[in-house]
């Protein structure tokens, strides 16, 4: 998720136009996703059909929008927007249970607009992390949730691109696949493994905040 989540508003605060982005995400994204879901020796809940049913189909159509969009400013100021509403409802309570609790009433809803989201930013990260923490209270059965929905995110997204023209920027992506897997084996999954479920979270809105503000600034700059 921190790939997306982190790496989406960096090339775009560097002036990558949203293809360019997702093109260089996406592959490695994919082989992460791939390589958490397979990991042997974990617990797999059962992936729910909404995914399927309502949250894939409104990625492909609002994906696709963007794509034909890709406007560089208005795209910055809507991911920085997203970045700084995605940790507010991390970090505050309330907010996060008002979603959790829409969640539980209306997951078909949440799923549409989790695909909206994903779709026009690429960041529907956060809204995923509550999703699959409001079903799961062990980090390791969240993050095989979240894998699992990057997994069939990512390999939607990546055949829009394919098919919108974009061969040259997946290939570019996978070219640095090596350098990403590296850093997750590297970094990511020690620090994971080592930090609590509450210093995770916590860690992970912080920089959520800082990035979108950031890049909000120097859009509106």
């Amino acid at each position: 998720m921190g790939l997306l989540v982190f790496g989406t508003p960096t090339l775009l605060f560097f002036g990558y136009g949203f293809p360019e982005t997702l093109g260089l995400l996406l592959p490695s994204s994919l082989e992460i996703s791939a390589m958490q879901v397979a990991r042997p020796g974990i617990r797999r809940p059962t992936i729910p059909r909404h995914l399927f049913i309502f949250c894939l189909p409104a990625i492909n159509a609002f994906m696709l929008l963007a794509i034909i969009e890709n406007n560089k400013e208005y795209f910055a100021i809507l991911v920085g927007s997203v970045l700084v509403m995605s940790a507010v409802s991390r970090l505050v309570e309330r907010t996060r249970n008002l979603l959790t609790t829409a969640i539980r009433s209306h997951s078909a809803a949440y799923h549409i607009a989790l695909g909206v989201v994903h779709g026009l930013t690429n960041l529907g990260g956060a809204m995923l992390a509550i999703f699959a923490s409001s079903q799961y209270s062990n980090k390791s059965e969240v993050r095989y949730v979240i894998a699992a929905y990057y997994l069939a995110f990512v390999a939607l997204q990546c055949t829009v691109l394919a098919i919108s023209c974009h061969l040259n920027d997946l290939f570019n992506g996978i070219m640095i696949i090596p350098i990403a897997v590296l850093t997750h084996l590297v970094v990511g999954r020690p620090l994971f493994r080592n930090l609590q479920d509450r210093q995770s979270d916590g860690a992970m809105s912080v920089f959520i905040m800082a990035y979108g503000l950031v890049l909000l600034l120097k859009s509106l700059n």
